[in-house]
C-alpha cells in the first residue's frame, strides 16, 4: 500500500524517521489517503484485507488484477495457466511506483548436531551454484537468483523481466524497509489506519495526523 504514484512515501520516510513534514510531503501523504477514501465508492475497486484475499479473489477470477508477490506466481499459474499476466507496477504522475522486496533465506536452526549442521551447510553451498541456481530460476519463475554469476539467458523471460524491474523500482524503498521493517508495529498501526481509511471510518484529513503520529519512533 506504500505507493510513490500519489507521493505518499515522502512522508512516509520523514514520519517514520522523527522528523517534522514539509508542506509538500504531508501534502503527499494526504493525496494517498484520500484516493483509498474515494476508491471504496468505486465499484470496479475492491479492497481487500490481505493478500490471500486478493490471490483467491483472482483465483476465482472476481478480480482482473491485483498486487502480489512472486511467492504467488507458482500457485496462481497452476490454476490460470496461460491466462496469468505479470508485470511490474506502472509509474504515475508523481513518479514511478514503490514495492516492497523481501529475500529469501536458509535458516540453521539452534538445536542441530554437528553433522547436521554440516549437512546443512553443504545444501546451502550446492543451491547457490550458479547452475543450480539457473534451473530453479527457469524452472520455477516464481524468485531471482541469488548468485550473480548466474547466466543471463536464465532471466530472459517476461515474468522474471518483470521481477528484475520491480527490484529496481524497491530501490527507492530502501529507506521506508529500513525504519519499517517487518514486524514493526509502527507498520501494523500503519496498516490498521489505512483501512480505517478505505472503509470509511476515518477522513483522510484525520488520517494524516494519525499516520504521522503512528509512525513516529519510540523516544
Amino acid at each position: 500500500m506504500r505507493d510513490r504514484l500519489l507521493g505518499a512515501d515522502r512522508g512516509i520516510i520523514a514520519a517514520a524517521a522523527g522528523r517534522p513534514l514539509t508542506a509538500s510531503e504531508r501534502q503527499g501523504l494526504q493525496r494517498w489517503l484520500e484516493w483509498l477514501s474515494a476508491a471504496n465508492f468505486n465499484q470496479q475497486i475492491f479492497i481487500k484485507p490481505s493478500q490471500e484475499s486478493l490471490v483467491q479473489g483472482l483465483l476465482a477470477r472476481r478480480l482482473d488484477w491485483i498486487p502480489c508477490n512472486s511467492g504467488n506466481l507458482s500457485r496462481l499459474r497452476r490454476t490460470l495457466g496461460v491466462e496469468l499476466g505479470v508485470s511490474d507496477l506502472p509509474s504515475g504522475p508523481y513518479g514511478p511506483p514503490t514495492p516492497i522486496t523481501r529475500l529469501r533465506v536458509l535458516a540453521f536452526g539452534t538445536g542441530s548436531t554437528a553433522q547436521q549442521r554440516r549437512l546443512a551447510d553443504s545444501l546451502a553451498l550446492f543451491s547457490l551454484n550458479p547452475w543450480i541456481q539457473s534451473s530453479l530460476t527457469t524452472d520455477n519463475q516464481d524468485m531471482l537468483p541469488t548468485n550473480r554469476f548466474v547466466p543471463p539467458s536464465a532471466m530472459d523471460t517476461p515474468v522474471l523481466k518483470a521481477m528484475q524491474r520491480s527490484v529496481q523500482q524497491a530501490d527507492a524503498t530502501d529507506d521506508i524497509s529500513r525504519l519499517l521493517p517487518a514486524g514493526d508495529p509502527r507498520d501494523h498501526a500503519l496498516s490498521r489506519l489505512v483501512s480505517a481509511v478505505a472503509f470509511g471510518e476515518l477522513t483522510a484529513t484525520e488520517a494524516t495526523g494519525a499516520v504521522i503520529r503512528a509512525l513516529a519512533p519510540a523516544p
